[in-house]
């Protein structure tokens, strides 16, 4: 009996998923300012109050995800939108205990292990992927900077409290090789996506349309996609047509 060949993802199922990624970024963004409001003014409340500005940043960034999956226009490597969403929902739900119950801590190295639980959740390869169709600012900032740089407030913080919890140390270099590692492999992901996939090729003069829309050479197709460097060399066809009179010296008799 052959294997049941897999459905294929439908715009529609992305977009279901990425609007559960929208549910969780307003929750976070709900949970940090309640948890600003459960200390004094000072240098924690404005942590977690910058947070909180964070979320809210972050879900105009997944709206325009959002808007990408709807049109038919998202690129992704996700072959089961099921499981993703059904992954999110869990973070999702685990948000929502966490704003019914009222019993957010108000300490800081509480506050912090919760938070940092929840970020976490959402840090996978196909989350950090799919921030990178995201369009940079005018300033050439992209998303993925400025989620790196909303981590990087997360380990700085366990970092400072280190002093008197010397494991949160370990804590803070955890979350940022966790995101490194996942951008990594959602980059390697990618470029299996597109070895795997067609690529539309010019039978005349055998230029490759990128994902712009816009026609290249192959070898500066597979250098921006890849990496990948070719060298160049003839081949004994184009020897004989380029050059009728080149005669290749005989192999030396041993």
């Amino acid at each position: 009996m052959s294997p049941s060949k897999a459905k294929p993802v439908r715009p529609e199922d992305i977009a279901d998923a990425i609007s559960i990624a929208l549910l969780i970024e307003e929750k976070a963004g709900q949970i940090y300012h309640e948890l600003a409001l459960k200390n004094d003014p000072g240098p924690w409340r404005e942590f977690w109050q910058s947070l909180a500005v964070d979320e809210a940043y972050h879900y105009h960034l997944w709206k325009e995800v959002h808007q990408k999956a709807i049109q038919g226009t998202l690129r992704h490597f996700i072959e089961d939108a099921a499981a993703l969403s059904a992954d999110l929902q869990k973070v999702a739900q685990t948000a929502d205990d966490l704003i019914h119950k009222k019993e957010l801590p108000s300490d800081p190295g509480n506050g912090l292990l919760m938070a940092s639980g929840l970020e976490m959740l959402m840090v996978n390869p196909a989350l950090a992927f799919l921030l990178s169709e995201v369009s940079p600012r005018k300033d050439g900032v992209t998303a993925e900077d400025l989620y790196s740089h909303h981590l990087h407030k997360f380990s700085d913080a366990f970092g400072h409290l280190a002093t008197t919890h010397p494991e949160f140390r370990l804590i803070a270099k955890m979350i940022d090789s966790n995101w490194h590692n996942n951008r990594y492999i959602a980059r390697q992901l990618d470029q299996i996506r597109i070895l795997r996939g067609l690529i539309p090729i010019c039978s005349g003069c055998k230029k490759i349309r990128n994902d712009e829309g816009f026609w290249e050479q192959v070898e500066s197709y597979f250098d921006t996609a890849l990496k990948a460097q070719f060298t160049h060399s003839l081949c004994p066809d184009c020897i004989a047509r380029l050059y009728p009179d080149y005669k290749p010296f005989p192999d030396s008799e041993t």
